[in-house]
């Protein structure tokens, strides 16, 4: 449900925009991996702020699941260039000090993308897992009670010394 009159055009700065032309061409971009600061640079002129992105995905809810799963879509994005980093032959000519420069570059961009991925899709790239179990199983309490009364009325025929506190049945 949206929450604005008219959810086709907004305006920004006396520039009115169609919104579901905008978001059929970021939606896309995002999904592939780009940030939606770097998807509106791809826009052609007059492009939306990135507050009016912002507020356009705050005052409509299926936009905003619409963008969610884009973003969703941009952490398995990012999962896949950190594969194709990983792959990366170190290049030829480097010696030394270079080739380290070049693997600890390597592996910034890795942790950096890494660190992305698990903030936008935190249930399948996260370090952390969860398991849920569910378990129906309905418990009688008093049938609990009864079990446990009997038990006690066991203990008392076979040791009532014990039970009732006489001190010399312990000394026995």
């Amino acid at each position: 449900m949206t929450k604005t009159a008219d959810k086709s055009k907004f305006s920004s700065a006396h520039i009115r925009y169609d919104s579901d032309a905008i978001w059929a061409q970021l939606l896309p971009l995002i999904s592939n991996g780009a940030s939606l600061p770097a998807a509106l640079r791809e826009l052609p002129e007059p492009k939306p702020s990135l507050w009016w992105c912002k507020m356009a995905i705050r005052n409509d809810s299926e936009l905003e699941r619409r963008y969610q799963a884009a973003m969703e879509l941009r952490a398995d994005a990012l999962a896949d260039e950190i594969a194709a980093i990983i792959e990366e032959e170190i290049p030829a000519g480097l010696q030394g000090a270079e080739t380290s420069a070049w693997v600890q570059r390597q592996r910034l961009r890795v942790d950096t993308k890494k660190w992305l991925s698990c903030k936008l899709f935190p249930r399948r790239w996260g370090d952390r897992t969860e398991l849920l179990v569910e378990v129906s199983q309905r418990i009688s309490i008093t049938a609990a009670l009864e079990a446990a009364q009997r038990r006690v009325d066991t203990i008392e025929m076979e040791e009532p010394a014990l039970i009732s506190g006489d001190p010399r049945a312990r000394n026995g």
